[in-house]
C-alpha cells in the first residue's frame, strides 16, 4: 500500500498544473495504480479505466475526486500481516 499512497501523492502533484488530461496519460496513471491499490481500490481503478476508451478528455477536478476515493480505499485496507 506504500507504493499506492506515492503513486497517488504524485498523480495529485501533477494534477496542479493543468486542467485537464488526455486519455492515454490517465490510462497509464489508472494502469501504474491498479495493481497497488488493493481490492477494494482496484474496483474503483476499473471502473475509472472501463470509461476512458469513451473519454477524450478528463478534468483535474473528476481526477482528484477519484484519488480521493481511492486513497480512502486504500487507508481504510489493513496491511498483511
Amino acid at each position: 500500500m506504500v507504493d499506492a499512497k506515492k503513486l497517488i501523492k504524485t498523480w495529485r502533484d501533477d494534477l496542479g498544473e493543468r486542467d485537464y488530461f488526455g486519455t492515454p496519460k490517465v490510462q497509464d496513471r489508472l494502469l501504474g495504480l491498479w495493481g497497488e491499490v488493493g481490492e477494494a481500490g482496484t474496483k474503483v481503478v476499473e471502473h475509472w479505466l472501463s470509461i476512458t476508451p469513451h473519454r477524450d478528455l478528463f478534468s483535474a477536478e473528476e481526477l482528484r475526486q477519484m484519488l480521493d476515493e481511492v486513497e480512502a480505499l486504500v487507508d481504510s485496507t489493513p496491511l498483511p500481516a
